[in-house]
């Protein structure tokens, strides 16, 4: 078995596609098949078998059983290469640091231009994906650190926790705590009365439009048949079928800000933007008190620029722990 055949292997385990994975990653469908063959021919047994559905494949006993042994190789394996790139050139390193997009002011801005006034000898790429994407990458080892939001003691949040867990796990992650905060805000128009209080409630928005994230948006269940689609409402305790919804690209901020300025929706976030936006203000909504957490997440074991970047957030955490707002 050779690295490719490995990673072909955790292609077809994500897309449960030959056809999918091959089309995704430029690669042929007799390649894939042969590096998957030849993988299954050194271990003398089946990884996938055939489903009904057209093109589709799944996991068989065997193949659930080894998926993790083969990503904790291949992501070994891609921080032995950038360690190697790291020791050979580290006064020009480069860090691919992902960022999960949504307005929340998740700090990730300031620290990263704080790291750049102190190190400009490092060079910081910013991926801005959904936060499902961004933990792939970064436990595909295509990332070297992250900035993550997880909603603790909630649907959303028992997902993001436990899909971090699977795709990352902290055994070759270091995790720093960035902020916490138990509010929700509430983005409203100027032109809307509520915009002019201190905090509103779930009913006096009863018959506004909440926007939300479109890269957040899942259909998963989290086993009692709630879908994290609706978790926002369901954990404020209320019926989701009740209150009207859109769904939105946050890489357009100025489009969503215009969105709210018009009274078009309001905007649900649960750490408050450095300022209101034009048109507009952020005001508390009542009732919410459930814990959203901001991680930065790296891999360990680093040297190089992605070592300094880390001890550099770390240590700007020391100087001002996180409180609750």
């Amino acid at each position: 078995m050779n690295w490719c055949e490995l990673e072909a292997v955790s292609l077809i385990e994500r897309y449960r596609s030959y056809n999918d994975a091959a089309k995704d990653n430029n690669i042929s469908v007799s390649a894939l098949s042969k590096r998957v063959a030849n993988v299954e021919a050194a271990l003398d047994l089946k990884l996938f078998q055939r489903e009904r559905t057209k093109n589709s494949v799944s996991l068989t006993t065997h193949g659930q059983e080894l998926i993790p042994l083969f990503r904790q190789m291949i992501s070994t394996h891609s921080s032995m290469l950038r360690r190697a790139e790291d020791h050979l050139n580290i006064s020009s390193g480069t860090i691919a640091a992902g960022v999960a997009i949504t307005l929340d002011d998740l700090g990730s801005g300031e620290l990263m231009s704080r790291f750049f006034a102190l190190h400009p000898e490092f060079h910081i790429i910013t991926v801005l994906k959904s936060q499902r994407e961004i933990l792939r990458l970064l436990s595909e080892g295509k990332l070297d650190c992250a900035f993550i939001i997880v909603a603790e003691d909630t649907l959303s949040g028992r997902y993001w926790e436990r899909l971090f867990a699977e795709a990352c796990g902290d055994e070759h992650y270091e995790v720093v705590e960035l902020k916490r905060s138990r509010d929700m805000w509430i983005g409203l128009s100027s032109k809307d009365a509520l915009s002019r209080r201190s905090s509103v409630t779930l009913e006096d928005l009863r018959y506004h439009t909440f926007i939300f994230n479109r890269t957040f948006i899942f259909d998963h269940s989290n086993g009692d048949g709630l879908m994290l689609k609706d978790s926002f409402f369901t954990d404020m305790g209320v019926n989701s079928k009740d209150y009207d919804v859109i769904y939105e690209d946050f890489m357009c901020r100025s489009y969503i800000y215009h969105l709210l300025a018009n009274g078009a929706g309001v905007l649900p976030q649960a750490f408050r933007p450095a300022q209101d936006f034009p048109g507009g203000r952020f005001v508390r909504l009542e009732g919410w008190s459930k814990p959203h957490k901001v991680f930065f997440a790296a891999r360990k074991y680093e040297s190089g620029a992605l070592n300094v970047f880390t001890q550099f957030i770390r240590g700007s955490m020391d100087d001002a722990p996180p409180e609750y707002s």
